[in-house]
């Protein structure tokens, strides 16, 4: 199987979408402690997708 950067974009947004909803549940369900571990994560997750997509959409 060949992963072209498209792909691996794609799996990247699926596996941010999915880990942002996870957090959001969590958030709700009181099942982290604090807001501060969600927040950074997010940054980090929108910052990543941001990195894939302009350099793989570029070409």
């Amino acid at each position: 199987m060949i992963v072209t950067g498209e792909k691996m974009a794609k799996i990247i947004i699926w596996i941010g979408v999915v880990f942002l909803i996870l957090y959001m549940l969590a958030g709700m369900f009181k099942l982290i402690p604090g807001i501060d571990f969600i927040v950074p994560m997010l940054i980090l997750a929108s910052s990543i997708l941001t990195l894939v997509s302009s350099s793989t959409f570029d070409e």
